[in-house]
């Protein structure tokens, strides 16, 4: 392997890690803001993300075990840490319920939209350092992402009407 596909790889390691962080996360934070909603299709749309964030989670162990990064050494992740915090912030500020239920979807879309660029990327690098198995992976959590950003942008929509 030439050296900038072994720097490549190298870095590719280091973001699975800190994804796997941020996956953890946004799995923690969408089950405890679920009771925050008052709109049933958000309560189930919350829940439903949960789910989807524990089916990374497993996913991207998966792929720390093929790339050969460490196991169970997930970065800590500032940057969802925060997302998260604004998201317990609104939750627990605005009194108004739809206020707080759109403002509940604009962190969960925040987050959504890190996650897409974080997949997005590394399924780009996982396809310069020949991975493809690693990248289909990757490519599925980033289709659903992009899934679950479409879902709440509709629920945006029917809430704020």
């Amino acid at each position: 392997m030439d050296d900038s596909k072994q720097a490549l790889t190298e870095l590719l390691k280091e973001a699975v890690t800190a994804v796997q962080g941020a996956i953890e996360v946004g799995e923690d934070a969408s089950a405890d803001i679920a009771d925050s909603a008052t709109d049933a299709e958000l309560k189930a749309e919350l829940k439903q993300g949960s789910r989807t964030s524990t089916k990374w989670r497993e996913r991207f162990d998966q792929v720390t075990a093929e790339i050969g990064a460490d196991q169970g050494e997930s970065s800590d992740n500032p940057i969802m840490t925060s997302i998260n915090d604004l998201g317990r912030g609104i939750s627990e500020q605005t009194n108004d319920p739809v206020a707080r239920n759109l403002g509940i979807i604009a962190t969960g879309q925040i987050a959504l939209h890190y996650c897409i660029a974080s997949f997005d990327t590394l399924h780009r690098y996982t396809k310069l350092v020949g991975m493809q198995g690693v990248g289909d992976t990757i490519a599925q959590c980033l289709a659903e992402a992009k899934q679950s950003d479409e879902r709440y942008t509709e629920l945006a929509a029917k809430i704020a009407a």
